[in-house]
């Protein structure tokens, strides 16, 4: 796997996370859409496991806004867009445990997180900035100037879901290049995918908790589906 070219990489920017009490988690899950629900259903028979039931009662809404490059040409259907969500970051939320990368295994099902949902995922062709490889060993990215902005489901706007972020630099242009002082930046256009998903927390005492998890179908392919999702990262400002 190319790690210098970041649509290659398996990682996600969590820009934000929000957690709401709620005393009608019915009445949220009522109110999204039943496509959207669906590809949560769909992410789950894949990895082996019965489409999580409609919560009930009180507990906490989590929203999740974030972004990735994640973009591999050929691999449309698992590693483009909203897609690479539903492949990596949601079965992620719905498995019993998560075995994480430098440590142990977590409770992630086990201990009440449940009903994750793609709400909103956009992809748009950006220029990525990075220093001119004489210029610095390791590569520094910045994201540039967005183009060329597809349409297509799950576009609803997000109003400040996104705020400015002051660690992006506008970067100014002469005649198509670079302003002074900004000539040793390479630019190369990637994919970006803003997205925002949201999972429901009804907390489950740990002596409480079941060690098999109901909603496994037992088979090995389904054990074999539901580990190969554990090497995504997720990293937060």
């Amino acid at each position: 796997m190319d790690e210098d070219n970041i649509e290659y990489r398996n990682r996600v920017l969590i820009k934000s996370i929000t957690a709401e009490k709620s005393d009608d988690l019915a009445a949220w899950y009522e109110g999204i859409s039943d496509s959207y629900k669906s590809l949560s259903d769909e992410a789950a028979v894949d990895r082996g496991l019965q489409a999580q039931p409609a919560p009930e009662g009180e507990g906490y809404i989590f929203t999740l806004n974030g972004e990735h490059y994640h973009h591999i040409p050929d691999k449309p259907e698992t590693d483009q867009g909203i897609n690479y969500l539903l492949d990596r970051v949601i079965p992620n939320l719905q498995t019993w445990t998560f075995k994480q990368e430098d440590g142990d295994r977590v409770d992630v099902r086990k201990m009440g997180i449940t009903n994750p949902i793609v709400l909103y995922a956009k992809q748009e062709v950006v220029d990525l900035a990075q220093r001119a490889s004489n210029a610095r060993k390791d590569p520094r990215f910045n994201v540039v100037n967005p183009t060329n902005r597809p349409r297509g489901d799950f576009n609803e706007p997000m109003p400040e879901a996104f705020p400015t972020d002051p660690s992006m630099q506008e970067y100014e242009y002469n005649d198509g290049q670079p302003g002074q002082g900004k000539r040793n930046m390479e630019f190369r256009e990637v994919h970006r995918t803003q997205f925002q998903i949201q999972f429901i927390w009804k907390p489950i005492p740990e002596e409480e908790r079941l060690e098999d998890d109901p909603l496994k179908v037992a088979s090995e392919e389904s054990e074999n589906a539901e580990t190969s999702t554990d090497n995504t990262e997720t990293s937060s400002e």
